[in-house]
């Protein structure tokens, strides 16, 4: 489409300059201005050392994080999401309608022949043969002469286009009123008011319908190009902007409720681990790794397209470690995948470890990778948690959808406790 190539080119100009790096640092501010109290509470505590923070407070701590992670990063990764959703509208019905007025000719032929076949064995129905007949090749005459000389003003006046075109459909509507009158007055036929107004308002329908198709046999090309014209290269600037922070703002939705939200949750669960077994150490690296994440939570926002899908896994897994036992089954094959396949891989399994774990409260999870159609991975998570819970889908069956095309399918396990997971992901 000539509008997208040209949002495309300068989609490719935008990523090379300063405004997307302005960009990310307008929505790494929006970021940071949220987290502020989070990471002051978390240095007032590291500030008091480990030895001033005794061991029932580590129960607290872990509940803190644990309500930064749903209650400030959760909720800012939706926002974000949202944010997103807000690219530059299609055009609207209205703006459709506009553009058949100002840019579409009418199709005397179409509407004379879709007449014909609705309204012609209704007027002799009506009238009888010879008045119904008079009466259809009146309308149709007027319809098709009148059509075809506004469209003749049209092309000779473009600036008039619109003016033209409206006045043509009042004339018609005048014409078809007076028809309607001197009927009456000649056969004493009278037709009821309410399906005289369904006529009025089918013949304008009709006219629309018509002349928004275009040409009938162009009909893409040719709106497409009326509605090129309306764009100025502000507009599509403006478009290939619009797109671009929502790129931008998608990136670091998926990464605050991917990773960010993620970290902060193992972390609490570490937390709670060191309170268990008494390990002042385990306890303090915890917190200083939360105070980490939140100092910088958007340090992974460009995805490593170099990485394979088994070193993806490994820096997915390592984040629960101690927490899960997790078994990985992956093929050689499949583990030397590389590029945009891999990252998209390591993002269904980091949301799916986090699933289960956040949600099923998981000790032991099991991940199988299989290739077998060519082209298609297809990946079980089976987890020995609570089962699947009641309730909508949130942003990381959200995110499920999105990186496996809607393959996802979470249900309980039929052979024990926990759930499983299955989904396919495609190769490109």
């Amino acid at each position: 489409m000539v509008i997208e190539r040209a949002v495309q080119i300068e989609l490719a100009r935008l990523q090379e300059a300063e405004v997307s790096q302005l960009m990310r640092i307008s929505i790494r501010k929006e970021i940071d201005a949220e987290l502020t109290s989070a990471r002051e509470s978390f240095a007032a505590r590291l500030e008091k050392g480990e030895f001033e923070i005794k061991s029932n407070e580590w129960s607290d701590v872990a509940s803190s994080i644990r309500d930064t992670a749903s209650n400030i990063v959760r909720p800012m990764s939706r926002r974000l999401k949202d944010k997103a959703s807000k690219v530059y509208p299609p055009p609207t019905f209205f703006a459709f309608i506009k553009n058949i007025i100002h840019n579409q000719p009418f199709r005397p032929g179409a509407l004379t022949l879709i007449y014909l076949v609705r309204t012609g064995p209704i007027e002799v129905e009506h009238f009888g043969l010879e008045t119904g007949l008079l009466s259809y090749l009146a309308v149709a005459s007027v319809f098709f002469i009148s059509m075809t000389l506004a469209n003749f003003l049209m092309r000779t006046f473009p600036k008039n286009h619109a003016w033209i075109f409206l006045d043509t459909i009042l004339i018609i509507q005048v014409f078809y009123m007076a028809l309607h009158l001197s009927r009456e007055y000649l056969t004493g036929i009278q037709i009821p008011n309410g399906e005289l107004v369904s006529n009025l308002i089918t013949s304008v329908f009709l006219i629309f319908v018509t002349s928004g198709f275009g040409t009938f046999r162009n009909i893409h090309q040719d709106m497409m190009s009326s509605f090129s014209k309306t764009l100025t290269k502000n507009e599509i600037e403006v478009l290939a902007e619009s797109i671009q922070l929502s790129r931008l703002a998608t990136e670091a939705a998926d990464l605050l409720h991917g990773q960010v939200q993620t970290k902060l949750v193992s972390c609490a669960a570490a937390i709670d681990q060191a309170r268990l077994s008494g390990n002042v150490e385990q306890f303090n690296r915890a917190l200083m790794q939360a105070r980490a994440i939140l100092e910088l939570p958007l340090l992974d926002q460009v995805a490593d397209h170099g990485s394979t899908v088994e070193r993806e896994i490994a820096r997915k897994c390592k984040l629960w470690d101690g927490l899960c036992e997790i078994h990985l089954d992956l093929p050689e094959s499949i583990g030397r995948i590389t590029g945009k396949n891999a990252f998209n891989i390591g993002r269904i399994i980091e949301e799916a470890i986090s699933n289960s774990m956040r949600h099923g409260l998981a000790t032991q999870i099991k991940i199988v990778l299989r290739e077998n159609i060519p082209g298609t991975i297809f990946l079980t998570v089976t987890d020995n948690g609570i089962g699947p819970q009641q309730g909508q889908k949130g942003q990381g069956g959200d995110t499920l959808s999105v990186y496996s095309s809607g393959t996802n399918v979470l249900e309980r396990n039929p052979d024990g406790p926990g759930s499983i997971l299955s989904l396919s992901v495609g190769l490109s």
